[in-house]
């Protein structure tokens, strides 16, 4: 189960981090994000991934939590040893980051047509009660006209 994520804090965790904050895999890539992350692992052969998890140590993990700011996946990655369930757990939870990055876009581009839709119904409406005003102006002077005409006032 997930904890809750906010919009701004899922963005956060897909990022790339700064230059200085990299994680260099041994005889490997530079690493500057989950996806490339993702990437790392899944071409990397197991003795570089024993190279960085073996016994109680967890490069990965550790730079999960620290630079990257992600506690849940950095305690899921602890659970595992192998590089396969590594993986898997890192690919998941960006599926799962990139889930809530798409609704909670979709959501604030609904609110944003919401409001344009509600900002043209009180344009019209307001066409309308002004169209009414109008037209109550112009009864009222024909009336007025109708009756200065009929009582022959000047």
């Amino acid at each position: 189960m997930h904890k809750k994520i906010f919009l701004e804090d899922a963005e956060r965790i897909l990022s790339d981090v700064k230059p200085e904050q990299s994680f260099w895999v041994h005889n490997g890539p530079v690493v500057r994000n989950l996806h490339e992350f993702e990437k790392a692992i899944e071409h990397m052969n197991d003795e570089i991934f024993r190279h960085h998890v073996y016994n109680s140590r967890n490069d990965f993990a550790n730079w999960v939590r620290d630079i990257i700011k992600d506690e849940e996946l950095a305690d899921d990655m602890l659970k595992v040893k192998s590089k396969d369930k590594t993986l898997k757990k890192i690919k998941d939870r960006v599926k799962f980051i990139e889930e809530i990055i798409d609704k909670e876009r979709l959501k604030d581009s609904n609110l944003k047509s919401i409001n344009l839709l509600k900002n043209i119904n009180l344009k019209d409406k307001f066409r309308q009660d002004f169209g009414v005003f109008i037209l109550g102006i112009v009864i009222g002077v024909v009336i007025g006209i109708v009756i200065a005409i009929k009582f022959n006032i000047s």
